[in-house]
């Protein structure tokens, strides 16, 4: 993931990145390390690997073939979602 810290939150970017590397909760992507381009600003985040993928690839991949995400699982993941904001 890379994102551009702008002049106006640039100094907050930092402190999220320090708060998502020090989470453990099982529906939480683990940030390893935060790496910054000095010349561009940009940040770019080392997070664990995802063997399954990323659920963008996995609903374009779905589109691409006609189907559909089944109901059960997209609740199953909105709960895990939430479970994992809760414990932010």
């Amino acid at each position: 993931m890379v994102v551009r810290a702008n002049t106006v939150g640039g100094e907050e970017l930092p402190r999220e990145v320090e708060l998502l590397t020090a989470q453990k909760h099982p529906f939480i992507l683990p940030v390893a390390e935060m790496l910054r381009d000095p010349d561009s600003g940009q940040l770019g985040l080392v997070t664990e690997y995802c063997d399954q993928g990323d659920l963008h690839s996995l609903l374009i991949g779905l589109r691409r073939r006609g189907e559909w995400v089944q109901e059960n699982q997209v609740l199953t993941w909105l709960a895990q979602l939430c479970l994992a904001l809760s414990h932010l």
